[in-house]
């Protein structure tokens, strides 16, 4: 459910949606991706440091960050 939710090519399809139990990044991928944000923009890549960035900002980066996420399969 939650693929579906995310692909372009299925905007259409659902009104609504529930996707139930989706995981969760491993926490090396979540460190991985942080470091990556916390270091763009000269910061620790703590949740501290973290917290200090603008909602939108930290979505966008987090975007940016894992556009490149076939190097870090299986992370």
């Amino acid at each position: 459910m939650a693929a579906l939710l995310a692909m372009p090519s299925a905007t259409r399809l659902f009104r609504r949606a529930i996707a139930p139990s989706v995981g969760g990044p491993s926490p090396e991928l979540a460190a991985d991706v942080s470091a990556v944000i916390a270091a763009e923009r000269g910061l620790r890549p703590t949740a501290t440091d973290l917290a200090a960035v603008e909602p939108n900002d930290l979505a966008a980066a987090g975007e940016e960050a894992t556009a490149g996420q076939r190097e870090r399969v299986g992370r």
